[in-house]
């Protein structure tokens, strides 16, 4: 072998196994949205989340709950920040549970996120059982605000 194929050899290995280095440690340190999404669970102490909008219509439709819909990105920094601050405050999950809760991620729900202008991240969609619009909120609200709003909802239904 010459020395270029050498040279070519030793940096695709360089960048391969930057690479798998890079992506290794984003996914040991929890980064991304996608490894840190709750599960959905009975536990009492978390949002217990769907990941498909027409299941969540559906099971408004079943239950007369509401839906609130969190169109987020793995990119998105506020959109970790509502994960981490707004969506653990126990007045929130208790919330919660009025709701069906959808987590939408805008980059692959390019359908859902078209029809219902999403424009900004974080996005939380309020809908009723046929998908109309009862509310939105575009950016980044702590748990207070979320909180209020959940309740504002829930009294004018």
């Amino acid at each position: 072998m010459n020395a270029k194929w050498k040279t070519v050899l030793i940096v695709s290995v360089v960048i391969v196994g930057g690479l798998m280095f890079y992506v290794n440690n984003r996914l040991l340190s929890g980064a991304g949205r996608a490894a840190t999404a709750p599960v959905p669970s009975d536990n009492s102490d978390e949002i217990t989340w769907i990941f498909k909008l027409q299941d969540a219509l559906n099971l408004s439709a079943k239950t007369g709950r509401p839906v609130m819909a969190d169109f987020y990105a793995d990119w998105c920094g506020w959109c970790k920040k509502l994960d981490k601050d707004t969506y653990t405050d126990p007045d929130v999950i208790t919330k919660s549970k009025y709701f069906v809760c959808v987590k939408l991620n805008a980059d692959t729900a390019r359908d859902e996120s078209a029809k219902y202008k999403v424009r900004g991240l974080p996005t939380i969609v309020f809908l009723d059982a046929e998908g109309k619009v009862l509310d939105q909120i575009v950016g980044y609200n702590g748990p207070k605000d979320l909180a209020d709003k959940m309740s504002g909802l829930l009294k004018t239904k």
